[in-house]
């Protein structure tokens, strides 16, 4: 018999009884799709992160989960963006751009997570051409229809207006940002265009706030933890 030993944190026996999820990382998953599972589900007891498995020869699947990551980014860079001193809003601009960018992919890294994780839409991953406003909708929705319980996410409540204002931001000030002159005004950086009343370190913090209330109004209608623990950590590195 070829034995696997992996070790790992976390384990879940899937409810097809032909596969078992294990986290190894908080961001790394392992799927072993199994032929001749050793064990019964109820026999599958793990006692530690050093624990070993016994299988009989699986396919091996792996799988990031790369929203986790970049949460970690962005918490980093908002934090030096809330650090910058003596006005330098060249440096603020720069950490606060980061920050907001990957606030955003973040969570549209998670609503696909979860539209795929969930089975929400057969042709979820097809979907390739819906916004990703629509997609948070109806993520939202399939979660409150199949758990019962609301989600604070809903068409013009102050949190999906809140994810719109955040694309936004992204689309007009940084990734389709136009060259252009613009007028001088007056700010507390002294006489500059207006990109830093946007993109400063307020609205990196909003912003990572944010990703926090839309994760947790979602995940919390979730019984795995996995899919909302990653928000709360402190590790911004």
């Amino acid at each position: 018999m070829n034995l696997l030993q992996m070790k790992y944190s976390k384990i879940g026996y899937n409810q097809d009884n032909k596969s078992v999820d294990i986290t190894i990382f908080k961001n790394t998953k392992i799927r072993l799709e199994l032929d001749d599972i050793m064990s019964t589900p109820q026999a599958i007891q793990p006692d530690g992160i050093s624990s070993t498995l016994e299988f009989g020869m699986p396919k091996i699947l792996s799988r990031h989960n790369v929203h986790v990551l970049m949460f970690e980014i962005a918490k980093k860079h908002r934090n030096n963006a809330l650090g910058v001193k003596d006005k330098s809003f060249n440096l603020e601009i720069k950490d606060s751009m980061i920050a907001i960018l990957f606030c955003f992919t973040c969570l549209e890294a998670y609503i696909n997570l979860l539209g795929n994780d969930f089975n929400l839409d057969t042709d979820w991953d097809k979907k390739s051409y819906t916004s990703i406003e629509k997609k948070l909708l109806e993520v939202s929705k399939a979660i409150t229809s199949v758990k019962k319980i609301k989600t604070e996410v809903e068409e013009d409540s102050e949190l999906f207006n809140s994810f719109k204002k955040l694309k936004y931001i992204r689309e007009k000030y940084i990734v389709h940002k136009k060259p252009k002159y613009q007028e001088v005004i007056k700010t507390s950086y002294g006489n500059t265009d207006e990109i830093i009343t946007v993109i400063n370190a307020q609205n990196a913090d909003w912003a990572c706030h944010l990703v926090q209330r839309i994760v947790l109004s979602l995940g919390c209608c979730i019984e795995k933890r996995e899919y909302i623990d990653w928000v709360n950590s402190d590790n911004d590195s």
